[in-house]
């Protein structure tokens, strides 16, 4: 969905909201003078307005503001709650649409108070609606909108990439289809969205990663359909933009997980928030991506005095691209050890 309708609807309604949506189903353009909270207890919803595209999974909840033109779609079989939030509170948060990262406290008073349709005015409702308004203002936000052009030029190029995200053209053979010239199309994308057109493509890759993700689709199925050379390019374009890995989007296996909410893989007790990702790698390319974007690394035969002249390059260069959410890589550093008698020669002089 990249259009809001021109003829958007004003809607009175301020109830809370819990409705089952198969995949692809739209919510027409409209908006109010409340703000709302918008929640995927299942599937993902999608969001545009003219300012751009939000892509909200099931731990995400979107932010829309009063006032503000919005339409929706689904993306799978979606469980959408929706909540409003009156207008003397909106102030509090973000003047513009938002995603945020939903808490497991955030979830539960959100869904305790969409699923029995607490009224706000009630004096549960208002305690209810004072955590989750709390929680939201303490959140983190995901820089995932995708601003949409409204310059009939560019609009032509982006309209063939969200038709085909995995498509390989470069600016000028694109330009060349929908008759602009490479240096008109640059120009557009840096003044109108404020980014390259590399960077708009890899974020529109990654929106579209996200709702792969959360169908199940593997990381690197999701990776080669969606245009990258290898699922470590995918996993480090997405790490950058979203902060976690790829792998935490997928869903768990029915009946299976820790109970929060949170769509990751199958882990014991006591839960934990990420798994930690250790690369066993030797050659250049293999080292620099661990240095980018793993927790450790596991060289064979490390040796700290040496370390520098065959992997120093490589652990720079990934260095460089490392997310600063990430914390330090750390070395696991292995080697050979050989018991037998004591023998000449298989030991320092002095050692023990």
């Amino acid at each position: 969905m990249t259009e809001v309708a021109q003829q958007a609807v004003f809607w009175t309604d301020d109830a809370s909201v819990c409705e089952h949506m198969g995949h692809g189903e739209d919510i027409a353009a409209h908006f109010h003078d409340y703000g709302q909270l918008r929640y995927a207890a299942s599937g993902a919803l999608v969001t545009t307005t003219k300012a751009g595209t939000w892509v909200a999974p099931a731990s995400r909840i979107t932010w829309v503001p009063p006032f503000h033109v919005h339409s929706s779609r689904s993306h799978g079989e979606t469980d959408a709650r929706v909540l409003p939030v009156p207008a003397e509170l909106s102030e509090e948060l973000p003047s513009e649409p938002s995603i945020f990262v939903a808490s497991a406290l955030l979830r539960e008073a959100f869904m305790a108070m969409s699923s029995e349709q607490e009224p706000a005015a009630s004096e549960r409702g208002g305690l209810l609606l004072a955590v989750i308004r709390a929680e939201l203002i303490r959140a983190p936000q995901e820089p995932l909108r995708l601003p949409e052009p409204s310059d009939p030029r560019l609009k032509a190029v982006t309209d063939l990439l969200h038709a085909d995200p995995a498509i390989s053209a470069t600016l000028a053979e694109l330009g060349h289809r929908t008759g602009s010239s490479e240096r008109t199309l640059s120009r557009l994308f840096g003044s109108e969205l404020s980014m390259s057109f590399h960077q708009w493509r890899t974020l529109l890759r990654v929106q579209r990663a996200l709702l792969e993700l959360c169908e199940g689709t593997s990381v690197t199925e999701t990776a080669i359909r969606l245009g990258w050379a290898n699922p470590g390019t995918f996993i480090s374009a997405f790490t950058d933009l979203v902060g976690q890995t790829p792998g935490r989007y997928l869903p768990l296996p029915a009946g299976q997980g820790t109970g929060l909410g949170e769509p990751l893989k199958i882990m014991t007790k006591p839960p934990r928030r990420s798994v930690p990702l250790y690369v066993a790698a030797l050659g250049p390319k293999s080292v620099e991506g661990a240095a980018e974007y793993a927790d450790g690394w596991l060289p064979f035969l490390y040796s700290p005095e040496g370390a520098a002249g065959v992997w120093g390059d490589a652990l720079a260069t990934g260095t460089a691209k490392r997310s600063e959410n990430l914390a330090l890589l750390e070395v696991v550093a292995g080697g050979i050890v050989a018991v037998q008698p004591r023998r000449p020669g298989l030991v320092r002089p002095g050692a023990d």
